[in-house]
């Protein structure tokens, strides 16, 4: 899918997460700021997991760690034409390196939330930070973890991946939504759309507009 499709996706199914993981860090429900930063988390990491293409957004953005996985994957593709493609284990890591490969796999998304929680905790530590303070970074953390992990649950929807490498290379997903396609084109308005009213719904409590809005809104549709 494409980059606005995975933002506006990640933000979507963000939403219904925020009531368990503020149960699970005993954040309140109606702190802005806490809300705010899990759906700021995960749409800051929704894109991460094309870096593995060079021309994406967030590979030029990230352009040194996208061309390091370029070159890993031009390196095994030309061994294994040298070999005759007779090696089914140098097939697979040529797989692996290219798009929807190793970067879409549940196995990186572990050692992903495995990283976060290392930074998290070092940020803890050494920070002068209060309670609340030390609470907002940790759904902030928790947000990332969740954006990255939406990407793959869209792209299953998009085409095939390889969930299980390097365990298994067994493929996964349907392409009942093609990439750049008017399908997606309709779904990410969709996204858009109950993004928006979520938001309404969401921080009403915060900005008095939002609750005018809904009230406008429910006598034109009941």
């Amino acid at each position: 899918m494409m980059g606005k499709t995975h933002r506006a996706g990640a933000v979507l199914l963000a939403f219904p997460m925020l009531f368990p993981v503020f149960k699970l860090t005993n954040a309140s429900p109606t702190d802005a700021a806490a809300i705010s930063l899990f759906l700021a988390g995960s749409f800051l990491t929704s894109r991460l997991p094309d870096v593995d293409q060079t021309y994406s957004g967030v590979g030029r953005k990230l352009w040194i760690v996208s061309w390091i996985i370029a070159v890993f994957h031009a390196f095994f593709q030309f061994i294994y034409v040298l070999t005759m493609q007779k090696l089914k284990w140098l097939k697979r890591l040529t797989k692996a390196s290219g798009h929807r490969g190793i970067s879409h796999t549940l196995f990186i998304w572990v050692l992903f939330c495995l990283v976060l929680t290392g930074i998290y905790r070092i940020l803890a530590n050494q920070l002068p930070l209060s309670d609340l303070h030390t609470q907002w970074l940790q759904i902030f953390f928790i947000g990332m973890g969740f954006g990255y992990l939406t990407h793959l649950i869209l792209d299953y929807f998009s085409g095939s991946l390889r969930p299980f490498e390097p365990f298994s290379s067994k493929k996964c997903g349907t392409r009942v939504i093609p990439t750049n396609s008017k399908r997606e084109n309709m779904l990410r308005n969709l996204f858009f759309l109950a993004d928006i009213l979520l938001f309404i719904k969401t921080y009403d409590f915060l900005f008095p507009i939002f609750s005018y809005i809904k009230a406008f809104s429910s006598q034109l549709i009941p």
